[in-house]
């Protein structure tokens, strides 16, 4: 299983020729994909993946009137900053 920093410098690596993402993982901390999940770019994440997870919680009332939660957490598959649902992860994962 992968380290945390060994996460955070993969990332890096995957976007390296950018430079607003230098430093941009550092604060990142570990997370736990609970299933799988697609987005239109296709699979971004597979069920028990560790990820990286931007610090912070976006709360708001989509279209629907449902409060949601939202994180931010690095797909490696399609080499971006991807938003999940609060439910769909677990933080703190090692």
């Amino acid at each position: 299983m992968k380290t945390i920093n060994e996460l955070k410098a993969m990332a890096a690596d995957q976007v390296k020729q950018y430079p607003q993402y230098n430093g941009k993982f550092e604060s990142w901390l570990p997370g736990i994909v609970c299933k799988d999940i697609r987005t239109k770019a296709g699979l971004a994440f597979k069920a028990h993946e560790l990820v990286i997870v931007e610090p912070g919680v976006r709360r708001f009332t989509d279209l629907s009137k449902r409060k949601r939660e939202m994180v931010t957490a690095w797909s490696y598959r399609n080499r971006i900053a991807t938003s999940i649902d609060r439910k769909d992860i677990h933080m703190g994962g090692k």
